[in-house]
């Protein structure tokens, strides 16, 4: 069973990411709204494998983030 501290604790983390995540990914809407369209239409015709591609690099490179900062910073 979980502790209520432990689960409250894991809460607070999890909502703090959420956090920085939107954050982060809203930063380029506000700061320069015509960069953010010009990216999109240069992202438009790309093959969808290629953009499946990027994507699952991303995530890759999140997670190996993620390992190294639990293993190397905990």
């Amino acid at each position: 069973m979980f502790k209520v501290s432990s689960y409250v604790t894991n809460m607070e983390f999890f909502l703090t990411v959420i956090g920085v995540v939107m954050v982060v990914g809203g930063m380029p809407w506000f700061l320069s709204p015509q960069g953010v369209k010009k990216m999109l239409l240069q992202i438009l015709p790309l093959p969808e494998h290629t953009m499946r591609s990027m994507g699952f690099v991303l995530m890759l490179a999140g997670l190996l983030t993620v390992y190294i900062a639990s293993n190397y910073f905990a």
